[in-house]
């Protein structure tokens, strides 16, 4: 008798710490878009540097064009671009500590290198982005907008896939933004046009506080 008393006292014990390991691990998982985002803003916030492979790819009648570079991150915003794909391979760009940008082109233009304002239009997409904010955090506030009246979902992680899918729908467009489950910063952004793939953008080889060195911020 003492033996089974002994045995459900264990038991117990074992539900009563299984239960709160469970409800730590709920605790710690997004139940929302809005939860997950503030996780992600919430990491930004912390991290001082990231390095990455940044790819581009976009689809005009299924045919991919595709542009990639090299990016370095250090807060509070400096910034240096090197593209290594695509038509501009070769040009650098570097936002300093004096609050310039300084650029040089690809090729044999390369030898001249030019002062820009962060504002100089020559530093915009085609949709209005600017160099400056190119960073994740200015991907994370393009977020933020994306979700703003549009229909929004979260897929957690499952299997091999280490990465919370967040889906975003409004009209005929849908964003699909791959968060990583660890690091918490977005690794892929694919956006879906009446059904087809429009455009993808990939963050590969992410690291982050790695100690990224000064230097590569002046040009």
């Amino acid at each position: 008798m003492l033996f089974a008393k002994q045995v459900i006292v264990f038991l117990l014990a074992f539900a009563i710490i299984l239960g709160v390991s469970l409800g730590k691990g709920q605790a710690s998982s997004p139940s929302s878009p809005q939860e997950l985002l503030q996780m992600v803003n919430q990491r930004f916030s912390t991290l001082k540097d990231y390095k990455c492979q940044v790819v581009s790819t976009k689809y005009t009648n299924s045919k991919p064009k595709q542009d990639g570079h090299k990016y370095f991150f250090q807060k509070p915003n400096l910034i240096r671009l090197e593209v290594n794909i695509g038509k501009d391979k070769g040009a650098v760009a570097v936002y300093n500590k004096a609050g310039k940008v300084r650029a040089h082109a690809g090729g044999l233009l390369g030898i001249f290198t030019i002062t820009m304002e962060p504002n100089d239009k020559r530093l915009q997409d085609d949709d209005g982005s600017t160099f400056i904010n190119s960073h994740l955090g200015g991907t994370i506030k393009d977020i933020e907008k994306a979700l703003v009246g549009a229909t929004a979902s979260i897929i957690p992680p499952q299997g091999d896939q280490k990465a919370y899918q967040l889906q975003i729908e409004r009209d005929k467009r849908k964003d699909i933004i791959f968060i990583d489950g660890q690091l918490l910063m977005p690794i892929i952004w694919d956006t879906y046009q009446n059904g087809k793939l429009a455009s993808k953008t990939e963050w590969k080889n992410l690291q982050i506080d790695t100690g990224v060195a000064e230097n590569l911020f002046s040009l």
